[in-house]
């Protein structure tokens, strides 16, 4: 699996679908940019919707949850370790 990757199951659920998602785990190594949401595998109900701006193309399925959203970037300053050292003796008074 790539980076930014994860693995999605669908079931069935009475009439209609479920879908899960598997954990990545936090032990990987993260690249820069948007990391993959972690729903801790809680299985989401689907249900069908209908575009009203496409509705040839037939339904869609879809589910809503909040979650916290995680992304990586690239620090645009480069500490040096005396400025460091200075941010920290300032910050703990």
């Amino acid at each position: 699996m790539g980076p930014g990757s994860f693995w999605v199951d669908v079931e069935p659920l009475g009439s209609l679908y479920q879908i899960s998602f598997q954990p990545f785990p936090l032990n990987i190594d993260f690249q820069y940019g948007s990391q993959p949401p972690n729903l801790d595998s809680v299985a989401q109900p689907l249900f069908p919707s209908v575009d009203k701006d496409a509705s040839e193309l037939g339904p869609a399925m879809f589910f809503y949850v909040l979650y916290d959203k995680l992304t990586i970037r690239k620090s645009p300053y480069l500490f040096k370790a005396h400025a460091l050292q200075a941010y920290l003796r300032f910050s703990a008074r």
